[in-house]
């Protein structure tokens, strides 16, 4: 690994650090406006929308996948990221 790559790994851990940190108060300032069911929904919607976006970018061959990934990335999507970012916004 080159020193320009420890880098620019340094660099995307602090940029999601500090969007980590400051979607909490966003969040937070965000529920006086909407239920956190439908802000889930725009949050979630949002981010796979930039994540796609973003993967279309990415140069070289996509990773390979196994029989059985896709269902489980499906549940995991559906589970996971509902479920924690529901109990996020309704412990707020």
């Amino acid at each position: 690994m080159t020193d320009a790559e420890v880098r620019k790994g340094l660099v995307a851990t602090v940029l999601q650090t500090a969007m980590a940190i400051s979607s909490f108060f966003v969040a937070k300032d965000t529920l006086h406006y909407f239920a956190p069911e439908p802000l889930v929904v725009m949050r979630s919607g949002t981010a796979a929308l930039l994540l796609l976006t973003l993967a279309a970018f990415v140069p070289g061959a996509p990773a390979q996948w196994k029989r059985g990934d896709l269902l489980r990335l499906t549940a995991l999507g559906i589970l996971a990221v509902p479920m924690n970012q529901g109990l996020y916004f309704h412990g707020l």
